[in-house]
């Protein structure tokens, strides 16, 4: 499954809770998790690489299979040179960005690019793929289309509201799932935490979130720690396991009814046929 954090907003937070997500799955599930940055800011690779390490010197990067797709050079090949696995998180690998991805950011690079080749790795690393999208709109709608599902991270500015709303009308349009809104960001301060509570509720009785089951999840708080990465190494804080489970419950039941529709139907009573034994 591929999993996609993405907004067309930048500094919402979208890396912080792509890499904290992947995190949370390894050390709850035990389940192979590759993060996969398509930042041309590098945040993930910085985060899951170490910051001290030089990122000019990350290759293959995601840059290379996205050349080697557009150019029709086996790219499945070049992601599965790609991955690594994290030497901070445990359980954590990761497909690099580099700065050269802004030359992606054209319009005239083709919306399924990143798609097969991170099928690929998902099937042939049995992993669950966590994509840290950029904030352009190009590079951005090629994640969410490669997305099985979509978190979209929000914060209160007014500044979110528009591009909040394209990321979400391009989920639609490529019939990506949106696994929920995720307010990030929030205080602690107890009027803090009121105003999210209304402005939560607010967006969960939307016409847009209403009609279509898309859920406000609980809110992420603001923590220094959370910017300098210190949650990095050891068990994640609790403080942030709310929004870790709401999101978890949503890719478990996503996953659960992608396999239901695999399954052969019986004719005869519309309920999943058995595999014939032997």
């Amino acid at each position: 499954m591929i999993v996609a954090f993405a907004s067309m907003k930048g500094g919402v937070g979208k890396t912080t809770l792509a890499v904290m997500f992947a995190k949370y799955i390894a050390q709850t599930d035990g389940e192979a998790v590759i993060v996969v940055d398509v930042d041309p800011q590098q945040g993930a690779t910085s985060l899951l690489l170490g910051g001290g390490r030089n990122l000019k010197d990350v290759s293959p990067s995601i840059a290379d299979v996205m050349a080697s797709e557009q150019a029709g050079n086996a790219p499945a090949e070049v992601i599965l040179d790609a991955i690594r696995a994290s030497p901070v998180v445990s359980g954590v690998s990761l497909v690099p960005a580099t700065a050269d991805l802004g030359r992606f950011e054209g319009f005239d690079f083709p919306t399924a690019l990143l798609r097969r080749p991170l099928v690929r790795a998902s099937e042939e690393r049995n992993a669950l793929i966590v994509v840290d999208a950029p904030p352009s709109m190009n590079l951005c709608e090629m994640c969410v289309y490669a997305a099985d599902i979509v978190f979209i991270p929000i914060t209160m500015s007014h500044l979110s509201g528009v591009p909040t709303l394209n990321t979400m009308q391009v989920a639609v349009n490529h019939d990506t799932v949106i696994g929920g809104l995720v307010p990030t960001m929030v205080g602690q301060a107890k009027w803090q935490v009121a105003r999210v509570d209304a402005w939560r509720s607010a967006l969960a009785s939307s016409v847009l979130c209403e009609r279509r089951g898309i859920p406000v999840h609980p809110p992420m708080p603001y923590s220094p720690a959370a910017v300098r990465g210190a949650w990095l190494e050891g068990a994640l804080p609790a403080v942030f396991h709310p929004a870790m489970e709401a999101m978890h419950e949503r890719v478990v039941g996503l996953r659960l009814s992608m396999r239901g529709a695999r399954e052969p139907v019986s004719p005869a009573n519309g309920t999943p046929a058995l595999a014939a034994s032997g």
